[in-house]
């Protein structure tokens, strides 16, 4: 058994400008094609600490292999939900669940997400939602103030523990 890289349903430059080809060649022919690797060299050294009986080494590497090929599957079904026609607003079932999820203005949760992908460091959440956590990094001078500009308008939750 071995894994790997699918071809992309596009050209590289297909989805500009949202992705540019660079990052695209990127995205798909480094990052995905790591975690092919890593998969495939996994199984190799799975199979033989199975003939060497080494039950220590085989926990970690089940869990290593199980990291890897989430990462190549998820990426799978990545490329194929991206499409160069895409676009719009979401309809139907998706658009109801969105609109249950997190309310019919999507102002905030878009400021919610531009605001992690802007100022990594960051937990952001509200009362409503569960917030998803990004390392954080104490000290941050900039981060910390722009935290104070955006604290009453989308709620940040420092969860570094200090």
């Amino acid at each position: 058994m071995s894994f790997s890289l699918p071809d992309l349903p596009y050209p590289h430059d297909a989805l500009a400008p949202y992705m540019s080809r660079e990052t695209l060649e990127y995205h798909h022919d480094k990052h995905h094609a790591a975690y092919v690797t890593g998969a495939n060299t996994t199984l190799e050294k799975l199979h033989d600490a199975r003939q060497k009986e080494d039950f220590g080494t085989i926990n970690q590497l089940e869990k290593s292999l199980a990291f890897h090929i989430s990462g190549h599957k998820l990426h799978s079904i990545l490329w194929s939900n991206m499409s160069p026609s895409g676009g719009g607003d979401p309809t139907g079932d998706a658009k109801s669940q969105i609109e249950a999820d997190f309310g019919q203005d999507q102002q905030p949760f878009a400021q919610r997400v531009l605001l992690e992908i802007a100022n990594p460091g960051v937990a952001v959440g509200d009362r409503d939602h569960v917030p998803r956590v990004v390392d954080a990094f104490p000290g941050n001078e900039r981060l910390e103030s722009r935290c104070e500009q955006v604290d009453d308008e989308v709620g940040l939750l420092d969860l570094r523990g200090e």
